[in-house]
């Protein structure tokens, strides 16, 4: 028997940056992760493999994550990070649609479709059926697939990165302003 502290570090040294952050944010999600126990256990552990990178994941790691639904959406709001873009709303209502990602000031939604989570017909039609009515609305969509994620992501971010620069300069423009 071992804590999920101590767990998530035993496993640190085994696992890659992503496989480590999509546990730890498990870990939270669960609420049986204690952040002060978890420093506690890296302080008394440092040199041991891992440490280190769990150490530097746990500070990097966004709250917001806890409220993703998939690795996927875990992945994609690291590379977010990453790619230092503003960090968006996670799983929130837009339009009476729960939307993935949302910049509300932007109007602007990600969509993160993996296969075992959308992988059916009726998934499929209500994902497509959601999206014409968020275009109807005025905002702007963009669905990104586990593979095109993990595989090569600058398409697709600098695809949103664009969205966001443009939203921001047209609302400037029409005298709305940001909050």
């Amino acid at each position: 028997m071992t804590t999920i502290e101590r767990t998530l570090l035993d496993n640190a040294g085994r696992l890659d940056d992503k496989q480590l952050e999509r546990m730890l944010v498990a870990a939270d999600r669960s609420k049986r992760l204690r952040w002060s126990a978890l420093g506690r256990v890296l302080q008394r552990t440092r040199g041991l493999k891992g440490a280190g990178r769990l150490r530097r994941i746990a500070i990097e790691v966004d709250p917001r994550a806890a409220d993703a639904l998939s690795p996927t959406e875990v992945d994609f709001l690291a590379l977010c990070r990453q790619a230092a873009m503003p960090l968006p709303l996670v799983n929130v209502l837009a339009e009476g649609h729960l939307v993935d990602f949302l910049w509300p000031d932007e109007r602007v939604i990600v969509e993160t479709d993996s296969w075992g989570f959308h992988g059916n017909r009726p998934s499929f039609e209500s994902d497509h059926a959601a999206t014409v009515d968020l275009v109807a609305a005025g905002y702007d969509v963009h669905r990104a697939t586990h593979r095109m994620l993990s595989h090569n992501p600058d398409p697709f971010l600098a695809n949103v990165r664009r969205a966001l620069r443009q939203r921001t300069a047209s609302a400037s423009s029409s005298g709305r302003t940001k909050s």
